[in-house]
């Protein structure tokens, strides 16, 4: 511009000779104006400024213009010398015309204008002030400036309340807007009406809205707005019962945000909606009662659960399996077993395509490995794999039941490791009796009190507590002898050098199995050092904050009765006061009386804890009132006592008057648009869309609105034409359909970041002025989760009625209400509708199960039993069940429970105890076969002696000496015993380390010499037959010595059962044979008694473990069953007949050549 080239000494000279012209300032101000005009200061404030200013005389003719940045109409030499009339159009005259009147009087007048401009209709503000020269009205002085921008705002803010007004009808939502600080709350006319109120029937007060919510969701409600309101949640949103005038309750969505804070960032105005959602809730009720009935099976299972795909990815996983394979569900979900379980995968795999090969489950199978939560560690589980099936009869997921069994083998372990940690921890682990003795003292314990565990074992507790003390300690251990939850609490304690120690003090309970309180244990932690420390930061912390804090507008600082102590020189200009005028009087009789109370209200606050309070008040200033805001500190002694108060302030007058009309109206649209639970469009008559709510950009994935906008709505595929004659005739509809946002991309229709398909209901709305069509509304509900619910529980409800263990549900009054079909099958019924409703005591042989059961849950909260169960037809079977306390929707107790037929475990128990028992046996054999050999051994030193001595007495006796025969008898005799000792020692000698060839006929000839003794003193005689020249056989000759051995044991008490004394029939047959068979060449031994017989009726058992007919003091039972082992292991045979009263015969069959390489 032209002005823009003038030197700084012209707009100086330009400058005073429009102020002289309009009798502005005096000669005697020019010095001033030289003063203030020196330097760059005038050149950057006139190049800088927005608006346009003109001087007229008092005939209203334009005498100068300046406007550097503004853009004005014409020229400014145009504007010289011409009347206000012959430069403005018409309407803007009139305006101006109007105020000259009120200017003349001395007073600024302010109006708006429009002018059309070449770029568009443009909008002014402009103000006049008058100029006067010795009272003499010379003219004004006018500033104008361009507030198109503005205007345009509020013209679009208009609409937009127009089409929010439209948008609450068709959204059936009820408003509602909250004044934090009066605690008033405006609610619409369709939120009355939603309740069946008229407009305004009750007031507008917070109280008003708390009273009609159901009593049960009060405190819900509130907790939810008070942490929006502290910022805890970004929004706010719950959902509720609202009391309607007929007494029935409403099911809302609440939704809503804070629109406006004060300069503290402290809420001021929170806006919101609420929706009727009781159809919806009813809809929802019986789903989600189903949903709860069978989430109940498995979220509240004591037992691992989880379901995969056939691709072996997690579907579904509880939190009792989650935490056995230690990554978080998330981590599981769409994961497949090799990556969540890497070590377990090679076991799982072929087990489940086998399940998927067949459709055939794998049950109660114990697998032991690896797992995330324990790596390193083995565990053990027993696991139940079964198929998931659909329609067509095909595997489409594998449903599992996992049960942890490592409990047992870790609680042993545990228990070493716990009295390791204990001693090794630095904190101190103290335990008393309940009348308070010492029982156990740590060294933790000996390092922060000083004393030795000698020193203090049987003392009483409170050698280590200050007397004060004592009465908070009682009051604790009384409540957790009350079974109250403690806290860990802070405690001075004194040591043995009679120190203060500062400790964090935890206690806790032992309890017997009976679960009454046997001990109390107290876990100390020293926190002297961290106390000193706390306290010289919070000293500090204090000093810093108290000097950041003060730095604001306005400072005092008063006693604790309101006097002024201190106040600021800016404080004292505010209210035009000196500070001597202000120093020790009362700050609250310059309150407005009106305020005094809310302000006496806030003061309270500083006297706990944070100890600061925000007040807002009017104030009777020198310029009147005033909004003042305070920030008030309480000032604190060593002892947290307050003392006096530093209030920071500033004067927020202006902020409180520009606050409300277009920030009120902006923020209600959108608070309302934005904030609705459903996603919105808006559409205009064309059916073009105009615009979104961020619900509809988040439904969509996209992040710009541009995107979408402009979208034809009659191109929309799903719109059918009924339905458009529908909307066309003023009628609204329905229409359901899917978002399918892979085709989406891929015809790039617009941008998106979400992927697969969402299921939506559509509601459309014809808006409406008059009869005309003004626009559309659509209303979306997305429907995906609510779909994937319903597909999520038919795979549970499948896995639930297919599991092969049994689930049952046991209400409070002790009947079943649901029972699967596993169930149905384990106790043998026909169906469920048999079980539904009779008591669990009809399916338990024991009828105290069930009461059992109720009591075990009362106390602890779940139960772990096994019983013998009964079935329909009365036969009984051994269950394992897990059962826990739940809660179905109406918060009632119920018991579900999970049964697992355990018959065949138990039955593998019992093998393991007998083969256990073989074991321990056996070692008793070997331990009996050692002490025989030492016995031998002992017995040849003196036998060799014997042997030599009568070998020499022989030598010198000669021929024909009657002593010579004694002689010759000992050296027989020796000799027989020296036999004896050598079969002995072979017997004894352990053979199971090698086989070699043996002759048969010397196993049998010194196992006879070990029994030849016995059988003769019982008086039975033995006959031995034999042939020559057999051949040798491959053996380990001391087990083919046991099991003959115990034949002929057996045999003798045969005999000595049907004859206590000599008889002819007294006798044991001995007899080797040889034959063929399976082309293989054979030895029989026969062991042959003519005694009692075996009877027909246990027959079948006597190969059994621990099976005998004999006394308990004679036999163990584990002969027959050890030498069919044995006979077993070389590949032989071992049988036998009889008659009952008439004889036995066992026949050992052993192939000549078994195999084995020697």
């Amino acid at each position: 511009m032209k002005d823009e080239k003038k030197t700084k000494a012209q707009l100086i000279e330009e400058l005073k000779s429009l102020r002289k012209k309009a009798g502005i300032i005096s000669d005697d101000r020019e010095t001033q104006v030289k003063n203030i005009d020196s330097g760059e200061n005038l050149r950057d404030i006139l190049n800088v400024m927005d608006d346009m200013v003109f001087v007229l005389d008092k005939d209203n003719r334009f005498i100068s213009t300046y406007s550097p940045r503004g853009k004005l109409f014409i020229s400014p030499e145009q504007f010289i010398g011409k009347t206000h009339s012959q430069i403005m159009p018409a309407h803007v005259d009139k305006m101006f015309a109007k105020a000259i009147p009120d200017v003349k009087k001395g007073n600024s007048i302010g109006y708006e204008y429009s002018l059309k401009m070449p770029d568009g209709l443009r909008w002014y503000s402009i103000k006049l002030s008058p100029l006067f020269s010795e009272n003499i009205y010379n003219g004004l002085v006018a500033v104008s400036r361009d507030i198109t921008k503005q205007k345009n705002v509020e013209i679009a803010l208009k609409e937009s309340e127009d089409r929010l007004s439209k948008i609450r009808l068709a959204a059936n939502d009820g408003m509602w807007d909250w004044n934090l600080q009066t605690d008033e709350v405006y609610f619409d006319p369709r939120y009355y009406e939603m309740a069946g109120y008229k407009k305004d029937e009750f007031p507008h007060k917070l109280d008003e809205f708390k009273n009609r919510v159901h009593p049960d969701d009060i405190q819900m409600v509130m907790d939810a707005t008070q942490k929006h309101l502290e910022g805890k949640k970004e929004r706010f949103e719950v959902e509720f019962r609202f009391k309607k005038k007929e007494g029935n309750w409403l099911w809302i969505t609440g939704k809503g945000i804070i629109v406006e804070r004060d300069d503290e960032d402290q809420p001021l105005r929170f806006v919101g909606t609420h929706t009727d959602i009781t159809d919806r809730k009813i809809a929802e009720e019986k789903l989600k009662e189903r949903e709860e009935h069978l989430n109940t099976f498995f979220d509240n299972s004591p037992v691992g659960m989880a379901i995969w795909d056939i691709e072996f990815r997690y579907v579904y996983i509880n939190e009792i399996l989650q935490k056995i394979n230690g990554p978080s569900k998330e981590e599981h979900i769409g994961k497949t077993i090799h990556q969540v379980l890497p070590k377990a995968a090679h076991l799982m795999a072929p087990l489940f395509k086998n399940i998927i090969k067949t459709g055939k489950p794998v049950y109660n199978l114990e697998l032991s490995g690896e797992v995330p939560s324990t790596p390193g560690r083995e565990t053990h589980y027993l696991v139940s794999y079964f198929p998931l099936t659909v329609a067509d009869g095909n595997p489409r997921f594998i449903g599992g039941v996992v049960v942890d069994i490592t409990s047992q083998k870790d609680t042993e372990k545990a228990l070493r490791k716990s009295s390791i940690i204990i001693d090794s921890t630095s904190d101190a682990v103290i335990s008393t009796n309940i009348e308070g003795i010492i029982t156990f003292w740590n060294k933790g314990a000996e390092r922060i009190y000083g004393f030795q565990s000698s020193e203090v074992i049987g003392k009483p507790i409170g050698l280590i507590y200050k007397d004060e003390d004592l009465p908070v300690l009682t009051n604790l251990i009384t409540d957790l002898l009350d079974g109250k939850e403690i806290p860990s609490v802070e405690v001075t304690c004194i040591n043995k050098q009679k120190e203060d120690v500062e400790i964090l003090l935890s206690l806790t309970t032992i309890k017997d199995k009976n679960g009454r309180i046997e001990e109390l244990v107290g876990i100390t932690k020293d926190i002297t050092e961290r106390k000193q420390s706390e306290k010289t930061l919070i000293e500090s912390e204090n000093r810093y904050k108290l000097l950041v804090e003060n730095q604001s507008d306005l400072i005092v600082k008063v006693d604790l009765e309101g006097h002024f102590l201190y106040v600021s020189p800016s404080y004292c200009r505010l209210f035009g006061k000196t500070e001597d005028q202000l120093l020790h009087k009362k700050f609250l009789p310059l309150v407005h009386k009106e305020d005094q109370d809310k302000t006496e209200l806030a003061m309270q606050d500083l006297f706990r804890p944070p100890y600061t309070c925000y007040i807002e008040q009017r104030a009777k200033t020198k310029d009147g009132w005033r909004w003042l805001s305070w920030r008030d500190t309480a000032l604190l002694n060593d002892d947290n006592e307050v003392y006096g108060i530093i209030g920071l302030g500033q004067d927020i007058t202006e902020r409180k008057q520009a606050e409300d009309s277009l920030k009120k109206s902006e923020l209600e649209f959108r608070g309302i648009f934005e904030q609705s639970p459903l996603a919105i469009q808006i559409y205009d008559k064309e059916g073009k869309l105009i615009d979104v709510n961020k619900q509809t950009m988040e439904l969509f994935g996209v992040n710009d609105k541009k995107h979408i906008l402009g979208y034809e709505f009659w191109d929309d595929p799903n719109l059918s034409s009924d339905k458009a004659d529908a909307l066309r005739n003023l009628q609204p509809v329905f229409i359901s359909t899917t978002l399918d946002f892979d085709t989406i991309r891929k015809l790039n229709l617009y941008p998106t970041n979400h992927n697969g398909i969402k299921y939506l209901d559509m509601y459309v709305i014809p808006l409406r002025q008059k009869k005309e069509i003004t626009g559309y509304l659509v209303q979306i509900v997305d429907m995906t989760t609510r779909e994937k619910d319903r597909k999520k529980l038919e795979v549970i409800n499948e896995a639930l009625e297919n599991s092969l263990n049994g689930f049952d549900i046991v209400n409070v009054d002790g009947v079943f209400t649901y029972v699967n079909k596993a169930y149905v099958k384990m106790w043998g019924y026909d169906n469920a509708d048999e079980i539904i409703g009779t008591s669990p005591v009809n399916h338990c042989l024991d009828p105290k199960i069930p009461e059992k059961v109720i009591r075990t849950l009362k106390e602890s909260g779940r139960c772990e039993i096994e019983f013998l169960a009964k079935r329909k037809d009365g036969s009984t079977f051994d269950v394992l069940m897990y059962a826990r306390i739940a809660y179905d929707v109406h918060g009632k107790e119920i018991y579900p429970t999970t049964s697992i037929d355990i018959t065949d475990r138990k039955q593998a128990e019992k093998e393991k105890i007998t083969v256990e028992a073989q074991v321990r046996h056996q070692q008793k054999l070997e331990s009996v076969g050692t002490l025989a050999g030492g016995v031998a051994h002992e017995i040849n030193n003196p036998l060799n002696g014997i042997m030599n001595y009568a070998q020499l007495i022989d030598d010198e006796l000669g021929e024909g000496n009657t002593l010579k025969k004694y002689s010759s008898e000992i050296i027989r005799e020796s000799e027989r015993i020296s036999d004896i000792v050598r079969n002995l020692l072979t017997f004894s000698r352990d053979d199971k380390e090698s086989h070699s060839p043996a002759r048969i006929d010397d196993i049998i000839e010194s196992t006879v010499s070990l029994v030849n003794i016995v059988f003769k003193k019982d008086q039975i005689t033995l006959n031995i037959d034999i042939p020559q020249n057999l051949p040798s056989i491959k053996c380990r000759s001391q087990q083919i010595r046991q099991v003959i051995m115990n034949l002929m044991t057996n045999a003798r008490d045969s005999l000595n059962q049907k004859y206590s004394g000599y008889d002819e029939n007294k006798v044991i047959n001995i007899s080797v044979s040889q034959f063929a068979d399976e082309n293989r060449r054979w030895f029989r031994v026969m062991v042959e008694d003519k005694g009692v017989g075996i009877n027909e009726d246990i027959q079948g058992k006597i190969f059994d473990p621990f099976f005998t007919s004999k006394d308990r003091a004679i036999g163990t039972g584990l002969g027959l069953s050890i030498s069919y082992g044995l006979v077993k292991d070389h590949n032989g045979k071992l049988h036998f007949e009889t008659e009952v009263g008439e004889f036995t015969r066992f026949y050992l069959d052993l192939p000549i050549d078994n195999g084995w390489t020697i």
